[in-house]
């Protein structure tokens, strides 16, 4: 079970479908991640985001 795990969390080969999907998913998760840091310090697009709610 450890190789398997490791196996996915290193970078995805050809046929690793599972490992692709990994990939995938920690990198989406990062770039939303930092969305909200990158609107931190920009006032005119929040205050159009808090108008639009």
């Amino acid at each position: 079970m450890r190789k398997r795990i490791f196996e996915m969390i290193e970078v995805a080969e050809s046929d690793d479908l599972l490992s692709k999907v990994y990939d995938i998913f920690m990198m989406l998760t990062i770039v939303f991640s930092l969305v909200p840091l990158a609107m931190k310090n920009s006032p005119t697009f929040l205050s159009g985001w808090t108008k639009l709610r």
